[in-house]
């Protein structure tokens, strides 16, 4: 059931941001000159706002850190090591999501059919 609903807040994000993209509060910014001219795409192509995700399962380690006047908070492990270099390969791929055989494998037969 996890993975499954990892899977629906992509989906969800995903469709959020592209409709953002288009016609909410993102295209205000992106589609500033100033904004356009810098981040240009190399093909000549509209700067459009991307985020990859890389979906993996497993076991983490949760530790707050920094001082009195900052804490922000860091996850160790293998596993969120594996899903952010999912991540990375996104923009490699030029897609926008990777998952591991290891979340494949947590969902369900027909979720699976459909992936």
């Amino acid at each position: 059931m996890i993975a499954e609903r990892s899977l629906a807040c992509f989906i969800k994000c995903s469709l959020h941001i592209r409709y953002s993209n288009d016609y909410g509060v993102l295209s205000h910014y992106k589609d500033h000159p100033k904004v356009q001219e810098r981040f240009k795409e190399n093909d000549g192509a509209e700067f459009s706002i991307k985020l990859g995700f890389g979906l993996h399962v497993g076991w983490a380690i949760e530790g707050a850190i920094g001082s009195e006047y900052k804490i922000d908070v860091s996850y160790l492990s293998p596993h969120v090591n594996i899903a952010a270099r999912l991540e990375a390969a996104t923009k490699q791929l030029k897609t926008d999501i990777l998952f591991s055989s290891s979340l494949f494998d947590l969902l369900s037969p027909l979720v699976q059919v459909r992936s």
